[in-house]
This record gives structure tokens, sequence and C-alpha cells, in this order.
């Protein structure tokens, strides 16, 4: 029973790797079962292709969802929390939890007919990200770090919005200027409409 689960698990994490590659659309239980060298999937393991998708695409989105958690829990004050927030979605491209980028913006793009689901779990998890920097900012507001006329919707859009449109240019020109630009740019936000 465990070994089934194991095998399940790495079935997943590698569908993850292919689908956020090589797309959704373009990737088929096919190519993963070839790419896996697989002669069929194990028994019960996410057997169609919008289970496996669906599968491979929370797994992505988890894995990135961590590498934001964690940097702001690694950081003390709210301003520093933002700060952390920004570069770690900076390490979506240059250290991706799945090869391949940011499976969010993948998702959201690449979302067909056959695979509508995606944008739906896109939204949910963006909303995710922008829900966390509103709580930021609110609790930054309470203990006076941050300015008390910074709008918590205002800054999650900017943020989340400045960093994902940076993952789409480096990802069109392959060229981390449009990454160095926005990051810049969200500091400078940050110390002028933000910090207290």
């Amino acid at each position: 029973m465990e070994e089934s689960h194991e095998t399940t698990d790495h079935l997943v994490a590698e569908a993850a790797r292919l689908f956020n590659q090589f797309g959704y659309a373009a990737s088929s239980l096919d190519l993963v079962r070839r790419e896996l060298r697989l002669s069929s999937f194990p028994e019960n393991a996410l057997g169609d292709g919008e289970r496996l998708a669906r599968a491979a695409f929370d797994y992505a989105a988890e894995a990135s969802d961590r590498i934001l958690e964690e940097a702001v829990h690694a950081e003390m004050t709210t301003t520093d929390q933002l700060e952390a927030l920004i570069g770690a979605f900076r390490r979506f491209v240059e250290d991706p939890p799945v090869a391949g980028g940011s499976p969010v913006f993948h998702a959201a793009v690449q979302s067909t007919h056959a695979f509508s689901f995606l944008e739906d779990r896109a939204r949910e998890i963006i909303n995710g990200w922008r829900h966390r920097v509103r709580r930021i900012v609110r609790e930054g507001i309470k203990l006076g770090e941050i300015q008390p006329s910074a709008r918590p919707e205002h800054v999650a859009s900017v943020i989340v919005g400045t960093m994902e449109g940076a993952i789409f240019l480096h990802r069109i020109y392959n060229d981390a200027t449009h990454l160095d630009r926005s990051e810049h740019y969200l500091i400078r936000f940050l110390d002028q409409e933000v910090r207290a």
C-alpha cells in the first residue's frame, strides 16, 4: 500500500514537471507514460488526463506557495516580509520548485476549454497570494510598521501583478532585466508608499 502511494507521489511530481515544461495542452498521458518509461499507470493512480493534470498543478502550486510562506516566516517585520515575498517570486524563475518556471503563470496562460479548471485553480492560488499580502499590510498598519494610508488591496495587486508580469516578460524574452526592474520598482514602492 505504501509503495503504491509513493509511486503515485512520484508520478504526480514528474507529471508536474512535464506539464510545467511542455504545457498542459501539449502534454498527454502518453507523453507522461513515455517520459517516465511506464507501460501503464499504476492501478488507481490518477488514471485519466484531467485528474493527473489537476494533481500535477496542485503539487506544483503548493510547492510554489511553500516558497512564499517560508520567505514570509523567515522575517520579523511586516515590511521585511513584503520584501521577502518579492524575492520569493523571483526565485520562481531562478530556482523554480518545479522545472519550467511559475506553474500558476503557466496554468493561467495555458488554460483551454479542455483544461478550463486550470484557470479556476490559478485564480484560487493568486487569491491566496493576494490575501497573504493584504494580511501582512493590515498587521503592519496595526504595528505601526506600515503607513496607515496604505491600502491592503492596492499593495496586493501591485506586488502580485508586477512580479507575475515580470515572470511573463522573463519567459518571453529570456532576460532577467525584467525581474531586476520589477524588483527594484517594488522596493521603491514599499519605501515610498508602504513603509512607515
